[in-house]
């Protein structure tokens, strides 16, 4: 190769460099532009402005405002009966799994399981002691989503704003994100970004499956990219407990437990992580199923002493003598049994007027059969003798 040759080549190669070099640098620009153009802009905070956010829930320790949630959990484990029974109590605002809820409005988006959805419902409803038309005005739903696609973005976007909803459940993540590579970290990211313009003020919360190699253990991990873990503020990990969970009462289940602790896959972000025990899935009537937990794991010994043993509006001296033990024990029992809803206390008029409590309307209810239910059951029973 001659001096001209090499002169030429050595001037089409840095040529091509340039080019290449441009190229990148537009690359670059444009994965900037992409990142940051989801943020709306930062905002001074004041020490008062962070505290107006402390404890903002729908499900205390569990879904605050304005996050980002997952339920990780494999197919036919329960996750559908989970959350309807959690957007249930957040609607009446009872407790969820001991925890207390705050009222709102959820809309679910349903991408799979439709058919079967109002059953389970129903079955929440009858059971509860509650009607149907109790949950108009409160729960909203939208059949199918892609959060690729516009049209559909308005739609959920519409419903939700009209109805100002504090919860957009999107069932299942896969059926509903239209992310078709779960493992790409871009493309999950920008279903999240997507998702959260659909009504800032919402939490969100994506059912979705674990892997494959861990859905049959008691550390299911999330499927697809890690961004969605990343992104997450809270990630509740439903797997099965049968052969390994001894109740302190009761009879033998399909025990499902479940978790934010990172050992069993789990995330929490804003409160201290956890496992839940004593779940299950407890059949009602014919083919109907409800998402429940076993009383003694479902309060603490105190306040289920109180839902016992309280009876009609009594002060704490009253109740210290039912249970023959002294004012501070059974002041602490009724305290206790307060903060987990059983109990409701109301406040002496005078500081020389004494507090008095009785059962909150729940616990009221919760020791009252359901005669309705039970007569449709027993003739159930019935035809199937027949």
């Amino acid at each position: 190769m001659n001096d001209n040759s090499k002169s030429a080549q050595t001037l089409k190669i840095a040529a091509l460099a340039e080019i290449k070099y441009e190229e990148m640098k537009a690359t670059d620009e444009a994965k900037s532009k992409i990142a940051s153009e989801n943020f709306n802009g930062s905002i001074e905070l004041t020490l008062e402005d962070l505290k107006a956010t402390k404890g903002s829930y729908l499900v205390e320790d569990l879904i605050f405002v304005e996050s980002i949630n997952f339920m990780i959990a494999r197919p036919n484990l329960g996750k559908t009966y989970a959350y309807v029974d959690m957007s249930c109590r957040i609607v009446f605002e009872l407790p969820w799994l001991g925890k207390q809820t705050r009222s709102g409005k959820i809309l679910i988006v349903l991408g799979e399981g439709k058919a079967g959805f109002y059953k389970r419902l129903e079955a929440w409803i009858q059971v509860h002691g509650y009607d149907m038309d109790d949950l108009r005005g409160k729960l909203f739903f939208i059949d199918g989503a892609n959060l690729f696609n516009d049209e559909s973005i308005k739609k959920i976007s519409d419903v939700a704003n009209r109805e100002a909803v504090d919860l957009i459940i999107f069932d299942t993540w896969a059926a509903t994100s239209g992310v078709t590579d779960e493992n790409a970290g871009a493309l999950n990211s920008e279903a999240l970004n997507r998702a959260v313009k659909i009504r800032p003020e919402s939490a969100l919360l994506f059912v979705h499956h674990p892997t494959k190699n861990t859905e049959q253990t008691d550390r299911p991990e999330m499927r697809g990219s890690s961004a969605l873990k990343g992104r997450a503020d809270c990630v509740m990990t439903m797997y099965d407990e049968s052969k390994s969970f001894v109740p302190t009462t009761g009879g033998k289940q399909a025990w499902i437990a479940l978790s934010t602790d990172f050992a069993h896959g789990g995330k929490n972000r804003n409160a201290l992580t956890e496992t839940i025990r004593g779940l299950y899935l407890a059949d009602i009537g014919e083919e109907g199923k409800i998402f429940t937990q076993i009383e003694s794991e479902s309060m603490s010994k105190q306040a289920s002493r109180v839902r016992e043993k309280l009876v009609g509006v009594m002060t704490v001296v009253e109740f210290a003598k039912a249970l023959q033990m002294s004012a501070a024990s059974a002041r602490r029992y009724l305290d206790k049994a307060t903060s987990e809803g059983i109990a409701v206390c109301h406040k002496g008029a005078t500081p020389t007027d004494a507090d008095r409590f009785e059962l909150s309307e729940t616990a009221k209810r919760s020791k009252e059969p359901n005669f309705a239910y039970l007569a449709e059951v027993n003739e159930m029973n019935k035809k199937k003798e027949i």
